[in-house]
């Protein structure tokens, strides 16, 4: 039987490819040949995109025509529409946005125009209604950045909206890390100021984790600090966990690290679990330690139950109870009718069982 659908699926494939490229209207005849609503829609889009290419107008009538309730393939041919002719397509696509309230179409449209014309796209957003100029300014603000940095910061800048210059910050850092430490030295703006050294600090962990901690040393005063730090250590540890806990170790007794403790135990036992285990038993007891241990007990306990519970037996009691308690709840969210079996295995007192029946009730 799979061999049949498979070979359906390919004679159809080889249909479409060859009714696209010689007669897309023939093409259209045949939809109902796709019974499967995701490969009608498949073939619909392309014959929208092959139409486009050649009379967008022709191919947002087709999306209207095949397919009246869906705005993304209507706003797949909006979108070239506009790209070939903005005058008349941005007509269309304000009608579309009073008719749906699909803001994200007419952002997408603005976004893909700017990248031609930057100024005519900044110029019409400027006129557009103004509770759809704030999702439009935010793309704006990314494709504007893409184009000349230092202006696009300007704009943002003059703009004055968090969430726009949030955004324009995050582009910025990915852009041109040599701007973004620019204006870092240039914001009056407490928040933005921690927001785009933690970009900053992301930008550079992406390629050298290392020379990014070195760099973030300069800034240990900032209020941003403690957020970039996570994000160095977070990337370091995907590259190179050995050196990752280094750093976590130099900052043991930061509490505002410990969701990296955990994010770092996570990660390095997908790669390694007795080299994370080995890790968690050379930690000295504390907040750090137990922050990794619940990670790996429940991390491990979702692969091998039995090797999760003789984990268990070498924690602290009171851990290694709560821990307990919490892979007793977890096992009744997903197997409620194991409830006897779990009250059992757990030895739950009278209280925890009657917790435990209310939850998985629930």
């Amino acid at each position: 039987r799979d061999l049949r659908v498979r070979s359906r699926r390919q004679r159809q494939m080889c249909i479409r490819d060859s009714l696209m490229q010689s007669d897309p209207d023939a093409a259209l005849q045949r939809l109902g040949e796709f019974s499967n609503p995701q490969e009608r829609k498949s073939m619909l889009s392309m014959i929208i995109a092959y139409q486009g290419r050649q009379d967008p107008l022709a191919a947002l009538q087709t999306a209207r025509n095949y397919a009246p309730h869906d705005m993304e393939l209507e706003g797949q041919a909006l979108a070239m529409l506009a790209q070939q002719n903005p005058e008349v397509g941005m007509t269309y696509v304000e009608a579309f946005v009073k008719r749906t309230g699909n803001t994200q179409v007419l952002a997408n449209v603005i976004s893909g125009w700017a990248s031609t014309d930057l100024d005519a796209a900044l110029a019409y957003a400027e006129t557009i209604d103004k509770k759809h100029q704030h999702v439009v300014f935010q793309r704006l603000a990314m494709a504007y950045i893409q184009s000349d940095p230092d202006a696009g910061m300007r704009w943002a800048m003059a703009n004055g909206d968090q969430e726009i210059l949030s955004v324009a910050t995050s582009m910025l850092a990915q852009i041109n890390v040599s701007i973004a430490e620019d204006w870092l030295d240039k914001l009056d703006n407490q928040q933005l100021k921690n927001s785009l050294l933690q970009n900053i600090a992301s930008a550079k962990a992406q390629n050298d984790p290392e020379s990014a901690y070195d760099w973030l040393q300069s800034h240990e005063e900032s209020e941003g600090y403690q957020n970039a730090l996570s994000n160095i250590v977070r990337q370091w540890a995907k590259r190179d966990p050995d050196e990752a806990v280094k750093i976590l170790e130099q900052h043991a007794d930061n509490k505002q690290l410990q969701h990296v403790f955990s994010s770092l135990a996570s990660n390095w036992a997908n790669r390694d679990q007795d080299a994370a285990l080995a890790w968690m038993n050379s930690l000295p007891n504390g907040d750090n330690k137990n922050a990794v241990a619940q990670t790996l007990v429940m991390q491990t306990w979702r692969n091998d139950p039995d090797e999760a519970l003789d984990m268990l037996r070498g924690l602290p009691e009171q851990q290694a109870h709560n821990l307990r308690i919490q892979i007793a709840h977890e096992w009744a969210r997903k197997d409620p009718d194991a409830l006897n079996v779990i009250i059992r295995k757990f030895s739950l007192s009278d209280e925890e069982e009657s917790n435990l029946r209310r939850n998985s009730s629930r």
